[in-house]
């Protein structure tokens, strides 16, 4: 009977841990930016307000693999900025694109060549956007800034206690399931 328990609760532990790293897997992008880019990822941060570097710094340290520093250039990876035009409720938001032209571009072509990219294909810049007319407080923009540049680098929602769930406002760095779900979309 001993034994029995044993390997019950045994079944149930090994349940409970690939249940887990299943749901890390699951939410990651399959696209966005290439694992060369995420490994020198450069931001623009249109406006003086700091928490939109922090951001972006908050997710550095956590793999190897993925770093992200900020750049004078408007031509970053990243274009980070504050918006008053989010819908109501919608605090922030990140548009990809994807360029179908071939480099190095000519300027006049710089324009033309990129499109709205989705979720599964590769990108080649996006634009950040936080809502200050909806994200009021100093702590909803420093989560939104931190939640949407997890987008930037292919975490997706979900549901547990986390800076990618939506709805938890008061986390402003990534916690330990976000730490563990960016390693396991791009490694240590």
């Amino acid at each position: 009977m001993k034994k029995s328990k044993t390997i019950l609760a045994l079944i149930i532990i090994m349940n409970v841990l690939i249940s887990n790293f299943l749901d890390i897997e699951a939410i990651s992008f399959s696209g966005g930016f290439s694992p060369r880019i995420v490994t020198n990822l450069y931001y623009y941060r249109a406006t003086n307000e700091s928490y939109l570097s922090n951001a972006a710094n908050n997710w550095n340290n956590i793999s190897s693999k993925v770093h992200s520093s900020s750049n004078s250039n408007y031509y970053s990876h990243v274009y980070i900025t504050e918006s008053t035009s989010g819908s109501s409720g919608v605090l922030g938001r990140i548009v990809p694109y994807k360029s179908s032209c071939t480099w190095p571009l000519d300027p006049s072509e710089r324009i033309s060549c990129f499109t709205v990219a989705n979720t599964t294909e590769t990108w080649n810049y996006v634009y950040l956007y936080v809502y200050v007319n909806n994200a009021t407080t100093s702590t909803s923009q420093k989560y939104t800034a931190v939640h949407e540049y997890g987008h930037v680098l292919s975490q997706a929602h979900n549901n547990d206690y986390s800076v990618m769930r939506q709805g938890i406002y008061s986390l402003t760095a990534p916690t330990n399931y976000d730490k563990n779900s960016l390693r396991s979309r791009w490694g240590n």
